[in-house]
């Protein structure tokens, strides 16, 4: 039997570790290659959708047109209750003094549009639950009317597209302020709140007004209507809101592609 020296064995053993380990390195060189090479590609991709995004963007017409209505439609009420209007990150703010009061007014508009809620008086909506409730048997009867003379498509309504944006509109006197909050509603302009704030900026008191008489929400609501926040701020309100978000989203995806650019 052949026999080989401790020294001979040992350095075969090192050469072979050796080699194994250089295996190794080069299958990790070559995995985290072809992982970098995949996160290349896949920024590569997602560039190249937003660059086509810009590109849609900036050849849509219609878009344009619709966008300049919009802007006109918000220029033509600040233009005649005398506000400037900023287009801001989080909001859209329009100010002006009114000298007759001796104040700084400000209206900030919520770019959230939410689906529509309904601000109207409860006691109606009790009412009209209760005329559904009576008319019950006579629309049973009419629909066994309608099955009887054959099944026929009902066009459904469209949706009329409206939702609700909130607004702030801030009264700032040299002794204290008003914040009159308020929401637009397809056509209507309710206050939902005001609250009073001292000099230093602290809450001096606050109050539902949603809880009022008819006369106190009628009062607040001639009292904005005099401000510039009437039936002329409802499209002016939902014309910022659009152009806010349209703004926000043409901005977001050139800055995604600015940094998915290699």
């Amino acid at each position: 039997m052949r026999r080989f020296s401790s020294s001979i064995v040992a350095s075969g053993r090192i050469a072979s570790s050796s080699a194994l380990v250089r295996t190794a390195v080069l299958g990790q060189g070559r995995l985290a290659a072809t992982y970098a090479t995949k996160k290349r590609n896949a920024e590569t991709e997602l560039h190249s959708y937003f660059e086509k995004e810009v590109e849609l963007l900036d050849q849509d017409e219609e878009a344009k047109t619709q966008d300049q209505e919009l802007q006109k439609r918000l220029d033509d009420w600040a233009k005649r209750f005398h506000f400037n209007v900023n287009m801001g990150a989080t909001e859209i703010v329009a100010t002006k003094k009114d000298a007759a009061l001796n104040a700084d007014v400000t209206v900030k508009i919520d770019p959230n549009i939410e689906e529509a809620d309904n601000y109207g008086d409860e006691e109606d909506a009790e009412d009209e639950e209760g005329e559904e409730g009576e008319d019950a048997e006579e629309a049973e009867k009419a629909e066994g009317e309608e099955g009887d003379e054959g099944d026929e498509e009902e066009e459904e309504p469209e949706a009329d597209g409206f939702g609700s944006v909130h607004f702030t509109v801030e009264v700032k006197k040299p002794e204290q302020t008003m914040l009159l909050y308020g929401v637009v509603s397809e056509s209507a302009v309710t206050v939902t709140e005001v609250a009073l704030q001292a000099a230093d900026g602290t809450e001096k008191s606050a109050y539902d007004a949603q809880r009022l008489d008819d006369e106190g929400q009628e009062k607040f609501r001639l009292y904005l209507s005099s401000l510039g926040v009437n039936d002329s701020f409802v499209p002016a309100a939902y014309a910022a809101a659009h152009l806010h978000d349209e703004h926000a989203y043409h901005k977001w995806v050139k800055d995604v592609m600015a940094f998915t650019k290699q």
